[in-house]
């Protein structure tokens, strides 16, 4: 949700193609390497996967089920054994889990947080359906005995709240990086169930009709449900204070939860359950419908705008990839590979049959590529303790000079270097991407030294206590650069002086800055 900075003599191409349909840039459709990630006589399966690579996935063995989390070949068993039924399980960005567990009572809800498990609500009536963000934050749906209501968890602060406290049913929440909650509830007034948001401390109603409205995503403040027309089911989205509904869903008459979804562009992919199979990617920015296969079920899409889901070709499951317009095949064999899963750099996990029946094994598919993240911390000098994280992609040989650990001082001077007082060090690599990553960068999280919290990094011109606003920033001094908005997917050469981060509390103005500092390595000089 943070911009991001190109330069923009590489970026004709890319800036050349945003404006065809309006659908983003794709990653080039490159070759993948499919790698075998668990290996036992057990099954595993409906793995997720975070930015860094973090996966958690369902073991279950012995009549029982177990949930473990996976990262860099290291397996940990994350939640209670001996477990009947898991549900909604999840991971964010922080490598933190949240999912829904039967007790053989009722359903309850937990969050990790990176070491512990921890039990949300009240234990004694059911808490289900939780949905994580990338702060840490949970929203679920708590019974207390007369109906439901929607809750919130911080997880940097321990901290409960109820979003929600009346006298009717409130269910399907979602919440997404912003802090921003949707939601299913019942409307006495209108006897149907409506769909409300939460936002900055206040909620309002996004439908108000006669019919019923279910099942919101939300994602950027991009707004997906299933609603009744008074003739069938069908999708519509709200973004920026409109609705509407999504071209060419008039003809879909059921919907799963499981069955669409929504990324930070508002582009929006789905499939009919209802028997033929057709998946269709909806772009808001063209206002396009594309019909991508007439053969597929459970279509997952990320914040690039490729899609994942699984076809039965040849009398088996196998996994597929839909970018830049073209159906690539990830999985082929004999045996079945289901659930598959991708995340914002073009990974692909699914939990897949080794043997032929009952013995699922995860696999992840990692695409083959010569350049490299860079993740770095970017620490203030002037005694704050504040600092802010983020991630640029370069050269995998730009390792020899940017050791991890090692640190980069000086800035230049037509980027407000005098004004930052502080240095950037590199904390870690992810390798294996393509050229079509080259010198994107990313700002994506703020820490607050004096409330002691994360705060999330948005474009979105408001500021809460739970994130941080970052306006673009190009100046004179830079012309070579540009700013490319990773919401609208559109290139900014606007020469506007500021980029800063403001919020509620302290830091009030700290500026921010990264860039690509390649391709030379005088770092001392240019840290672009």
């Amino acid at each position: 949700m943070a911009s991001t900075r190109r330069s923009l003599g590489w970026a004709l191409l890319a800036l050349g193609l945003t404006a065809v349909l309006g659908l983003g840039v794709f990653p080039a459709n490159a070759a993948y390497t499919t790698t075998q990630i668990t290996n036992n006589s057990s099954n595993d399966w409906r793995p997720q996967i975070n930015s860094s690579g973090q996966m958690v996935y369902e073991n279950y063995a012995g009549g029982y089920y177990q949930i473990y989390s996976y990262n860099a070949g290291v397996f940990t068993a994350i939640s209670a054994t001996n477990t009947l039924t898991f549900n909604y399980i999840q991971i964010n960005d922080l490598g933190q889990a949240a999912w829904e567990a039967w007790d053989g009572a009722h359903y309850q809800t937990y969050f990790y947080n990176g070491s512990t498990a921890t039990q949300l609500g009240d234990a004694a009536y059911n808490n289900y359906a939780p949905s994580l963000n990338n702060l840490g934050q949970v929203v679920w749906t708590a019974e207390d005995g007369e109906d439901g209501e929607i809750y919130l968890y911080n997880g940097s602060t321990g901290v409960t709240t109820a979003i929600t406290n009346n006298h009717v049913n409130d269910f399907q929440a979602q919440i997404d990086d912003s802090g921003q909650i949707v939601w299913s509830g019942y409307n006495p007034i209108n006897y149907d169930y409506d769909i409300f948001l939460y936002s900055s401390g206040v909620i309002n109603p996004i439908t108000n009709n006669n019919y019923g409205d279910y099942l919101p995503k939300i994602n950027g403040g991009h707004i997906v449900w299933y609603g009744h027309s008074g003739d069938d089911f069908q999708l519509y989205q709200y973004y920026l204070g409109t609705s509407f509904q999504i071209p060419n869903t008039n003809y879909v008459t059921y919907f799963e939860s499981n069955n669409y979804q929504v990324n930070n562009r508002g582009q929006v992919v789905w499939g009919d359950l209802g028997g033929n199979g057709d998946l269709y990617f909806y772009d808001l920015a063209s206002g396009a419908t594309l019909q991508i296969t007439d053969n597929g079920q459970y279509p997952q899409i990320n914040d690039l705008g490729q899609v994942v889901y699984q076809s039965n070709t040849g009398g088996d499951q196998e996994i597929y990839l839909y970018s830049d317009f073209t159906n690539t095949q990830i999985t082929n064999n004999s045996v079945d590979d289901w659930y598959p899963q991708i995340n914002n750099t073009s990974r692909i996990v699914w939990g897949g049959d080794t043997v032929g029946y009952w013995d699922y094994e995860i696999f992840l598919a990692t695409p083959s590529g010569d350049y490299t993240r860079y993740y770095f911390t970017y620490t203030y000098s002037d005694g704050s303790g504040d600092s802010y994280q983020g991630y640029v992609y370069a050269p995998a040989s730009f390792k020899s000079f940017l050791p991890v650990g090692g640190s980069i001082n000086n800035q230049p001077l037509p980027m407000g270097g005098a004004a930052l007082n502080g240095a950037y060090s590199i904390t870690g690599y992810l390798d294996d991407f393509d050229a079509s990553f080259d010198k994107k960068s990313y700002i994506t999280r703020y820490y607050d030294a004096g409330v002691g919290q994360n705060l999330g990094v948005s474009t979105t011109d408001t500021t809460t206590a739970t994130y941080v606003y970052v306006a673009d920033r190009s100046t004179a001094q830079e012309s070579g650069y540009a700013i490319y908005n990773t919401q609208t997917s559109l290139f900014n050469t606007t020469t506007s002086a500021s980029f800063t981060a403001t919020a509620p509390a302290a830091p009030a103005t700290q500026p921010l800055w990264v860039g690509y500092w390649g391709p030379y390595p005088d770092l001392t000089e240019d840290q672009r």
